[in-house]
């Protein structure tokens, strides 16, 4: 007997080799987020990169990638967003962490392959702050108007936003973000600029002093001119003119990366990118004219010359040492299994199992949950009375790791058993 079970077990050990979080997702890969640091992360969004439109090619994946889901090696499923840079063609599935501990790997899922699933992607649960206009209106509770403007609406999931001109008040007026940001964080978006416009940054604590970065000077197709703009009258004046030197052809949407905070009450660039051509400027330009505690994202516009976003993303800033690691496709195990004469099927999950285990789809009734060793010992029992649709929840935080056989008996005394990994 013991013999037959060890075979059993084995067996099982080859069969079950998938975190069987979900039910109905065909495929799954195993993420590992290594931190290598010395520093503990909260709240950190981190990048997956997937090929979204082979696996669309392949019939692997919906259109818009609406049956992507991650979640943590206990089946908690994590606030995630799949992200498109048109420039490369490249796709990044961002999931926020709540904690990524100093030196550890945190180990992940993501599932796809799903036909049925409805999306769960969550911009505002996943990043600091969020807008791909989507809505089709402008958000209210995001964004907010600093003098008259002859538009600010959303068409076809793009913001444009453009000044009412000069008479009253401003030649350059602008909309921002409600929002208020202090420490470095890092920017994400897509804009189309000219020459008179821009987008940039204002400050949380006097209302007029923004800095504008503008295509001006010596290249028209190149963000060469940092502009500050103090009072409500005239053009601002030039701070810098070498920064950020960075190429956005007018009238071209083009993916921008900025990384920025406030250092010392001064508003602080670290890094700029255009993203389209990886091309980055990464030196350190402080504002000194005007100090301030916090600053708002800014668009700004000229009379009535428009300017575009396409979404925006902010971010903590993830530590280059922070590795992700995606592991091989595999195809999920459907772990379900039937009292003899029912068709309704009880769902195992995660399996392999970790702290704990879950079970779906168990009728109404009195229950005994068993698990056997590969001893042949019998070391865990549990009694329930449930009622249809109501789950089980099995702690297993005490087990050490292994393969074990669950065995769950019914009131009718029918017993069904289910491999189940613990590690």
């Amino acid at each position: 007997m013991r013999v037959l079970l060890l075979s059993l077990l084995v067996l099982a050990c080859q069969l079950v080799s998938a975190q069987d979080c979900l039910v109905g997702w065909d495929y799954y890969r195993s993420v590992s987020v290594n931190n290598p640091g010395n520093t503990s992360l909260t709240d950190i969004q981190i990048p997956i990169d997937i090929d979204a439109k082979t696996l669309l090619m392949d019939g692997k994946i919906q259109l818009n990638g609406e049956d992507l889901r991650v979640t943590d090696e206990n089946c908690n499923s994590l606030p995630y967003y799949l992200g498109i840079n048109e420039a490369d063609s490249s796709e990044k599935v961002w999931v926020k962490l709540a904690s990524l501990p100093a030196n550890d790997t945190v180990r992940l899922q993501l599932y796809y392959g799903n036909s049925t699933a409805s999306s769960e992607m969550d911009g505002d649960a996943t990043f600091i702050f969020f807008d791909d206009f989507s809505a089709g209106s402008v958000d209210t509770e995001k964004w907010e108007t600093i003098g008259g403007f002859a538009k600010s609406e959303v068409n076809n999931g793009i913001y444009e936003y453009a000044s009412d001109g000069m008479n009253p008040g401003p030649r350059f007026k602008f909309v921002r973000t409600k929002a208020v940001f202090s420490e470095e964080v890092e920017f994400d978006f897509r804009a189309k600029v000219s020459n008179s416009n821009g987008f940039g940054f204002s400050s949380a604590d006097t209302l007029l002093d923004r800095l504008i970065y503008r295509q001006s000077g010596f290249g028209f197709d190149t963000l060469n001119q940092v502009a500050f703009n103090k009072d409500t009258t005239n053009n601002g004046f030039s701070i810098s003119q070498s920064y950020p030197i960075i190429r956005f052809p007018r009238g071209e949407f083009r993916d921008g990366n900025i990384r920025a905070g406030v250092m010392n009450n001064i508003f602080t660039t670290t890094r700029f990118n255009n993203l389209d051509d990886m091309s980055m400027n990464a030196d350190t330009f402080e504002v000194t004219q005007s100090p301030m505690s916090g600053f708002h994202f800014i668009l700004s516009s000229f009379i009535n010359f428009s300017v575009y976003l396409d979404y925006i993303r902010v971010r903590q800033i993830l530590p280059d040492e922070v590795n992700v690691t995606l592991g091989e496709e595999q195809e999920a195990i459907a772990n379900s299994i039937a009292f003899p004469g029912s068709t309704q099927l009880i769902d195992i999950y995660p399996n392999p199992a970790k702290h704990l285990v879950n079970l779906r789809g168990l009728e109404s009734g009195s229950y005994q949950f068993r698990l056997i060793n590969s001893q042949g010992q019998d070391i865990y029992h549990h009694r329930q009375q449930l009622y249809s649709g109501e789950e089980v929840q099995l702690q297993l935080n005490t087990l050490p790791d292994g393969m074990y056989w669950l065995i769950i008996v019914n009131q009718k005394s029918q017993r069904i058993a289910s491999p189940l990994l613990i590690r």
